[in-house]
């Protein structure tokens, strides 16, 4: 039995490639950052004997749109190592842009020519931060001292306590500030001799947050104990400050684990 597959020889122009996801990458400036990026390429199959043997024979797809996945697929994944290996920090990015261009095309080239494929032309056309990577960057720009991390984070310390005191309760008698001592990483350090002065100076103590005979908290239990939002409580989880207990889609977070939290 014989087959026979008929393989279009043309120039193939224009075609897309960009991440369906957005890329997870370090940085050395803001920690972890997500980033975006698409373009354009041309190729034309070079070798349709090794075109059909990788591609039918190996990977078992014929259509045509079937071919420009799996291409895509082995462009974004290029992509990602490139960017990973050269980044720094994303705000280095536009010196870089030519450079990350060169080093993707040529091993996309070779992994194309494997497959009889000739790689024509590759275009980066953007590569662009997420929103909330882009709000991670105008804040370190806000504070005029990019890679002074001590600074940046006195900054995050007093954006904490101003949201801390919007919450409802936050402005009796320095709960907000207990609110601000559990808000991200090194910011208890950023102001605990402001609290020290405060403590010192009021005639009772301020406790943390509201009371609870609660041994195990839920998600918002624990946002209320500490007088922040369920989703200040879900960022120092997340960055495993917090040690929590995932059942389902529910937390539960130990009095013992917030009182640690808070004293480290």
């Amino acid at each position: 039995t014989a087959e026979v597959f008929f393989v279009n020889m043309r120039e193939m122009t224009d075609l897309k490639w960009g991440t369906p996801q957005p890329i997870t990458l370090r940085d050395s400036d803001l920690g972890l950052v997500r980033l975006r990026a698409f373009g354009q390429y041309t190729v034309q199959i070079s070798e349709p004997k090794r075109f059909v043997d990788q591609i039918v024979g190996v990977q078992g797809i014929y259509t045509t749109s079937q071919i420009e996945d799996y291409l895509r697929s082995s462009i974004i994944s290029r992509i990602t190592d490139v960017l990973a290996e050269k980044m720094t920090s994303i705000l280095d990015l536009p010196r870089l842009f030519d450079e990350l261009a060169l080093e993707a095309r040529a091993q996309i080239q070779n992994d194309f020519a494997v497959m009889g494929i000739l790689l024509k032309q590759f275009f980066i056309v953007s590569v662009s931060p997420t929103d909330d990577t882009s709000a991670a960057i105008d804040e370190r720009a806000s504070m005029g001292a990019i890679g002074d991390m001590d600074a940046y984070m006195k900054f995050k310390a007093a954006r904490a306590i101003g949201d801390a005191a919007q919450q409802p309760g936050g402005t009796n008698e320095g709960l907000g500030l207990g609110a601000g001592i559990g808000m991200g990483a090194g910011l208890a350090g950023a102001i605990a001799g402001a609290m020290g002065n405060m403590t010192q100076s009021s005639s009772s103590p301020p406790t943390t947050g509201t009371t609870t005979n609660s041994a195990v908290m839920t998600l918002d239990e624990a946002a209320l104990y500490l007088r922040v939002s369920t989703a200040d409580v879900q960022e120092i989880i997340d960055s495993g400050e917090l040690k929590a207990k995932k059942i389902g889609t529910q937390y539960r977070i130990s009095r013992e684990a917030i009182e640690a939290y808070l004293n480290n």
